[in-house]
């Protein structure tokens, strides 16, 4: 395939100076202010240095770092990892079969791929295949149902599709089919009004187009830059168009048999949960070393129990009960690492805590301010991160290839001045007063009572719960914590009844797991585009009642299609730079919370990783700080407030952790923890790995 207009692949090949990366991760903001949890000095600037192999490292490891120009050199440490190559392969080594048990705490919102998404994981990315995944921590691409692709020229790209694929009916999957998928959202964003599709991810298209058997073509208005990323994310799950016209609604909510072609078949779905077997006629990859295994998945079952809360699941993985329970913060870790059933792995937390403004009522742009200056970092930090968070940017400061804000820089803008808060707060308030009411009252409901709505989990709970009385002291206005089960909390937050939101603040993240591919235009900036959640969500947006809010939305809303139809990537950085400093400099549209600068996945000690053969030593951490990946510094900065500290620091892209469903990921291809989570990389490594130890412990 030709580079020469390709944007992904021409980065790939850029070597990310450490540096700037560590800036960029706020890991080198030497002299920043106390709240500037886990910024210490680092004077190695070895640009190009080779990533420290650890017993876990596997060659093709080594390749990658070799590929990608070794850009993360690790750093040494005084305290070694744990020695865990050392442990004893179960007898006979690794065995396909056996069942992979998970959990979620509500049923899902339908399947579709391209409509919903919320805890339907399972579905749209084991059951689905895709054209092509996203290895995040490696930052390229694996082949799916595509083989190949090539860029023709700026506004050309055309797929070449794996022959032999079959839906799980037996249907042939056909390009008419792919090209189907394809142009679908679209229609459905008009059909609907709103789905979880974000229109940039689709509204370049000119023309899709199946050329013969086994290609696709793709035409465009323009280059874009992040196409081949959109095409990995699950609203393009392969799907087949037969069965999807044949539906009352011409959708796929209601899943039928062959529907889909992935790895695995849906096979129950119910108020228990869900249950998927292996698909036995599923396609060959032959190509298995970028991240699939040739002859399909090893396990042979991926079990999905509905689990209201999380008390629940946590005692069902220490008794040996689930493989998976997810995000963890450190003190949660230190208690599950001494049991006997359960591994713990440390990751960069890579994820967001925000409260989201209502535009409608956070119009003034003092009142927003004002909540920035009213919020306690260190106090937040201290009493919901242990003493060790950063400073989140609107774009993830864990992905240094997009990243230029430091955590220094990121401190300008998060100061807690209370004085200069109140004063911000009460002239706006005085203004509001003075527009009489009446009517207009709705809009400046924020000045006597502001609902802080978020889902009922432990986590969110305890953030919202330091906001509220924060903020209430602060500002002498009273803010109330809402809590709300997550598909109540989701209708709440795209309701569109009225140019004002039910609520005043929506909570969203717990600052340890979340996060996505790291891609400023798809995922972190989208929540302020008033094409994605900065006009669903926030009401952010150009038809805004308010001239301010409608101006600034047409701003920003420009940048994002700007930095979007950009493929010069220093270019496209300073765009989305100028933009990030542009909404901290006004507050706008949400206001992120520091977030924990370490964060910890929590599974069963059956999983194991054997790695690319399936006779190698399995990997396994039973510490927190054991198996590190190589190419990552093997100690972390200091908490806040002095101390040190002794677990990794970010990669140059982000591990991702999100909730029951997370992901960890490492530099090493083999080397992940990947179950049910927001992103395609599950589908393809969940195919790879775990299942082999599950095999062999399974009776």
């Amino acid at each position: 395939m030709r580079d020469r207009d390709n944007y992904w692949l021409r980065l790939r090949g850029r070597k990310l100076s450490r540096r700037r990366f560590l800036a960029g991760a706020g890991v080198a903001a030497a002299g920043s202010a106390a709240i500037l949890a886990g910024c210490g000095d680092d004077d190695d600037d070895d640009d190009g240095g080779a990533a420290q192999a650890t017993a876990a490292a596997t060659q093709a490891a080594a390749q990658d770092d070799q590929d990608s120009g070794a850009d993360t050199a690790a750093d040494t440490s005084d305290e070694p990892a744990e020695d865990t190559a050392s442990e004893a392969q179960p007898a006979g080594g690794p065995r396909r079969g056996g069942t992979y048990r998970t959990w979620k705490s509500t049923e899902d919102m339908g399947n579709d791929p391209a409509i919903f998404h919320s805890n339907n994981q399972e579905v749209v990315f084991q059951v689905f295949s895709h054209l092509l995944d996203f290895q995040v921590s490696k930052g390229i691409f694996s082949m799916d149902g595509a083989t190949s692709y090539e860029q023709v020229d700026p506004t050309t790209l055309v797929w070449n599709m794996r022959e032999g694929m079959q839906f799980h009916n037996g249907d042939p999957v056909t390009t008419e089919d792919v090209a189907f998928t394809i142009e679908r959202p679209p229609g459905l964003l008009e059909k609907l009004g709103a789905t979880h599709a974000p229109a940039n991810a689709f509204d370049y298209y000119e023309s899709i187009e199946a050329v013969d058997a086994v290609n696709v073509q793709e035409n465009w208005i323009g280059p874009r830059a992040d196409a081949l990323i959109n095409r990995s994310r699950q609203y393009f799950g392969i799907i087949n168009k037969k069965l999807v016209l044949a539906q009352p609604e011409q959708d796929a909510q209601v899943h039928v048999n062959g529907m889909a072609a992935g790895p695995f078949i849906l096979s129950e779905r119910n108020a228990e949960g869900v249950h998927l077997v292996k698909n036995p006629n599923y396609y060959p990859h032959p190509n298995p070393d970028d991240g699939f295994v040739e002859d399909g998945p090893y396990i042979e079952e991926y079990d999905v129990r509905i689990v209201p809360d999380a008390v629940t699941a946590r005692s069902l993985l220490e008794s040996g009960d689930l493989d998976a329970y997810g995000s963890v913060d450190a003190l949660e870790a230190e208690e599950l690492e001494s049991n006997p059933n359960v591994s713990v792995q440390a990751a960069p937390a890579g994820g967001w805590s925000v409260h989201g403004f209502d535009g409608g009522k956070w119009y003034d742009e003092r009142a927003r301010l004002a909540l920035f200056k009213a919020f306690n970092y260190q106090a937040f930090i201290s009493s919901i991160h242990a003493g060790s968070a950063i400073l989140q940017a609107p774009v993830t400061v864990i992905n240094g290839r997009f990243q230029q804000l430091t955590q220094e820089e990121l401190a300008g803008y998060y100061q807690y001045n209370p004085e200069d808060a109140r004063a911000l707060w009460d002239a706006a308030k005085s203004d509001a007063e003075a527009r009489g009411g009446g009517e207009l009252s709705k809009y400046d409901s924020i000045f006597e009572y502001v609902d802080v709505h978020t889902i009922q989990s432990d986590s969110h709970i305890a953030i919202s719960e330091f906001s509220t009385k924060n903020l209430t002291e602060v500002l002498g206005t009273t803010f109330e914590m809402s809590t709300a089960d997550v598909q109540t909390w989701v209708s709440a937050a795209n309701d569109r009844t009225d140019d004002v939101k039910p609520w005043g603040l929506l909570q969203v993240g717990n600052g340890i797991g979340g996060g996505t591919d790291g891609t400023p235009g798809v995922s972190y900036l989208s929540w302020f585009d008033p094409a994605q959640y900065g006009d669903r969500a926030f009401n952010f947006r150009h038809d805004s009642p308010h001239a301010s809010i409608a101006e600034g939305s047409a701003y920003v809303g420009a940048e994002m299609v700007r930095q979007n139809e950009t493929v010069d990537h220093e270019e496209r950085v300073q765009i989305i730079t100028d933009l990030q400093r542009w909404i901290l400099d006004r507050a706008w549209g949400i206001f992120p919370m520091p977030v924990a600068s370490e964060a910890y996945l929590a599974v069963s000690n059956r999983l194991r990783d054997y790695g690319k053969d399936s006779g190698s030593t399995p990997t396994r951490a039973t510490t927190r700080h054991a198996a590190r990946a190589p190419g990552w510094p093997t100690s972390r900065p200091a908490p806040a407030g002095g101390g040190t500290g002794n677990g990794p620091r970010a990669p140059a892209f982000p591990a991702e952790l999100s909730g029951q469903s997370c992901r960890f990921f490492t530099r090493a291809p083999q080397i992940a923890i990947s179950f049910g989570g927001a992103w395609p990389s599950h589908r393809v490594r969940l195919q790879r790995l775990f299942s082999t130890h599950i095999a062999s412990r399974s009776p």
